[in-house]
Parts: structure tokens; sequence; C-alpha cells
């Protein structure tokens, strides 16, 4: 089986995700992480759960390239969190 590569979003975290796609096919990744939600306050992220434009970029660079998502980064839990739903 061959091995599948991930292009990080933390390694450009300064481009935009439907460019990290592009870039991720050109250079030979199959699958891109994503950085929806910060990682402290006022760092960058890019909340795609409500860019419904954004959205549909990234969606549409993925068909394109045939790129994938392999994870998407902020998880936060606080105490009003069921974790038990994270266990499936």
């Amino acid at each position: 089986m061959p091995r599948i590569f991930s292009l990080a979003h933390l390694t450009l975290l300064h481009v935009a995700p439907p460019e990290l796609v592009t870039i991720a096919a050109r250079t030979g990744y199959q699958q891109v992480g994503l950085r929806l939600l910060p990682s402290s306050p006022g760092s960058i992220a890019y909340p795609l759960m409500q860019d419904a434009r954004g959205l549909q970029d990234i969606l549409s660079r993925m068909r394109d390239t045939g790129v994938g998502v392999f994870d998407l980064e902020i998880i936060r839990l606080d105490a009003n969190d069921n974790i038990g739903l994270a266990r499936r």
C-alpha cells in the first residue's frame, strides 16, 4: 500500500485553505490538514464552518485536484462538552 502524505496547515499557516489544497497538489501531497479554529486568542485560523463561499472554494479545489482532508484543527473542550461524543 502506498504511503499517503498530508500537508499540515501549520507549515503554511498564512495560506488560506483553498490555496493550501492547490499547493499540496502541486507538490505531491495527497491530503491537507486545516486549521479551522485558533490555537490561542488572536492566532490565525480559517473558520470555514462560518464561510460558505470559502467552503465551496475549497471543496471545488479538492474535486479538481483530488487532494483530501486528513485532519482538522483545533478542537476545544470545556466543562459543557460531552467528551463521550468524541469516542466514536
